[in-house]
């Protein structure tokens, strides 16, 4: 095997796997991480952050930037265990910011309790998640 190859994936079984997919022409390298070809291939990455108070009580405001192709835009809230509490934005969206106001509730309208939740950006390019804190209604 590759010794390049080997420090790349110290796990010997995983690294064995993929030289014989490269070999097979079935997988191929990737650029180094850091070269200018990758970078210019790579669609620029949307983000996510809490602009609003965290912790909070009330509410809190993300800004979301999309990519500059646009396309589907998903914000969502969910709790420690994953589950969707609210859907804040969905559908296309076009390059540029959003600003996206969590007010504590569920999408049925009432309030949930306190603690940990996260809020989740989906778009095409890939996905970014940020802890809220929210303290419960004023």
């Amino acid at each position: 095997m590759n010794r390049a190859l080997a420090r790349c994936i110290p796990h010997a079984p995983v690294a064995a796997a993929f030289a014989t997919l490269l070999a097979a022409g079935v997988a191929r390298a990737a650029p180094h991480a850091s070269s200018p070809e990758l970078l210019r291939t790579l669609p620029a990455p949307a983000s996510l952050r809490v602009t609003g108070a965290n912790p909070f009580r009330g509410q809190t405001e993300l800004s979301l930037a999309t990519p500059p192709a646009g396309g589907v835009v998903d914000v969502s809230v969910h709790d420690v265990s994953g589950r969707l509490i609210r859907r804040l934005v969905a559908g296309n969206g076009s390059a540029g910011m959003i600003v996206a106001r969590w007010d504590g509730r569920d999408d049925s309208g009432a309030v949930v309790p306190g603690g940990v939740y996260f809020a989740r950006l989906a778009t095409v390019e890939g996905t970014a998640t940020r802890k809220l804190v929210f303290l419960g209604p004023r």
